[in-house]
């Protein structure tokens, strides 16, 4: 089988870095600028795990039960092509009560995107981020309830809450 990776070793001949650039952009490898680039021509996927997020929450009454105590460090959200929360797994027995996993402004709480679940064994669940209202720069994740279970003592377990960001120029 070919190796389909660059090798890492050789230098990036001038010729490939020349084409990138845009109509005028010709210049040395140094000082680029962002209008330098094709569109399109770099995209990233950043994942940010939250380490903590393997939780069980009471479900019997409504309310905040949980926030990671990590926070996500968004740089440059301007670049930020598309934002996703992603839950791993949701579990609960009880199918009467409303759980919400959002991901929240670190210093201002403000909700830019949630997952909304309700009752039984799910996989994976995703739910897109508005980066708009982000105003501290740091995102973090909390666990709400706000349908209580009628079930005295009834529970869930959140697991691998996480971050997905594309940065990309365009």
């Amino acid at each position: 089988m070919a190796n389909i990776y660059p090798n890492p070793y050789r230098a990036y001949p001038v010729w490939k870095h020349e084409a990138e650039h845009a109509p005028g952009g010709s210049d040395e490898l140094k000082g680029l600028d962002i209008s330098q680039f094709k569109p399109a021509s770099f995209i990233a996927d950043i994942n940010y795990p939250f380490p903590d997020s393997i939780q069980t929450v009471a479900v019997d009454s409504t309310g905040v039960k949980w926030t990671s105590k990590f926070s996500a460090l968004i740089f440059n959200k301007d670049l930020v092509k598309s934002a996703a929360l992603i839950v791993n797994s949701i579990n609960t027995a009880v199918t009467d009560a409303t759980i919400v996993v959002e991901a929240i402004d670190a210093s201002s709480g403000t909700v830019l995107g949630s997952v909304t679940y309700s009752g039984g064994v799910v996989g994976i669940l995703s739910g897109t981020i508005d980066l708009a209202n982000l105003t501290s720069g740091y995102l973090t994740v909390q666990v709400n309830v706000t349908t209580a279970s009628a079930t005295v003592g009834a529970t869930c377990d959140v697991a691998g809450i996480g971050i997905l960001l594309q940065y990309g120029f365009a």
